[in-house]
């Protein structure tokens, strides 16, 4: 056996190695801890930028810290709201402002072509007025018409389905870009087709809302909501359009 003081030597030697060891061990965990803070990090912010949709990731980029403008082809309060309630998830301030712009079509636009015009007439009066109004520039413009639209089964006409569609033009000067975009269509009893039809002046004068709101007592302005039994109305329609065609517009 070693004497009491190589006893006492060798106690000392291991004791050190012993605590250089731990100590060693230590920092080797605690950089692991703190490189699996970083790669979760990492992750985290991944994670949060593929949660974020084209159009907040293209208002964040081009817009940090200024207001949104988006010009409207309508001074229609629920269609405003619509546009206005589209680009609510940007957390920053959207300026809606309406022009009172006409669609040149029938008061009840009737088919995909005619409906579809309707909004590309707003769209261009829209961008008209706004220049001589010297409104300034603008972020989007955004053109809204509704119209009904008849699906054939294929064997007879007296078997058609009527649909109420929304077609959104939609337009990004920065981009010179545009795009139109379709809404749900919400079925349409055919009475109350016949019904607008058969008036004096029929779709040119008349819409098949009046004809809806008039039976059913609800907002000609809004039959949707009575027609889908208030589980939703025309603005969430429409704010899904909407969404859908500025998407297509800031999209890469």
């Amino acid at each position: 056996m070693p004497p009491p003081r190589v006893m006492k030597v060798l106690g000392v030697v291991v004791t050190a190695t012993a605590t250089v060891a731990l100590l060693l061990l230590f920092k080797q965990m605690k950089s692991g801890v703190e490189e699996t803070k970083q790669k979760h990090k990492t992750k985290e912010k991944k994670k949060s930028k593929m949660k974020k949709n084209a159009l907040q990731l293209w208002a964040a980029a081009a817009h940090p810290a200024t207001d949104l403008k988006v010009f409207v082809g309508t001074q229609s309060k629920l269609k405003l709201e619509a546009v206005r309630t589209a680009f609510s998830d940007l957390n920053r301030t959207v300026s809606v402002v309406g022009f009172k712009a006409k669609s040149r079509v029938s008061e009840q636009p009737y088919g995909h072509e005619e409906t579809r015009r309707g909004a590309m007439n707003r769209l261009s009066h829209a961008k008209s007025l706004a220049k001589e109004q010297k409104a300034g520039d603008t972020d989007f413009y955004v053109a809204i018409e509704n119209g009904i639209v008849a699906v054939s089964d294929g064997e007879s006409k007296n078997n058609d389905e009527f649909y109420d569609v929304a077609w959104i033009v939609a337009n990004m000067p920065s981009r010179n870009r545009t795009v139109k975009v379709q809404s749900v269509g919400i079925e349409v009893p055919v009475r109350f087709i016949n019904e607008a039809k058969r008036q004096q002046g029929g779709f040119q004068q008349h819409t098949v809302g009046t004809f809806i709101a008039k039976e059913l007592k609800c907002n000609p302005k809004d039959p949707h909501r009575a027609l889908l039994g208030s589980v939703m109305g025309r603005k969430e329609l429409l704010v899904q359009a909407i969404r859908a065609a500025i998407g297509r517009l800031v999209a890469d």
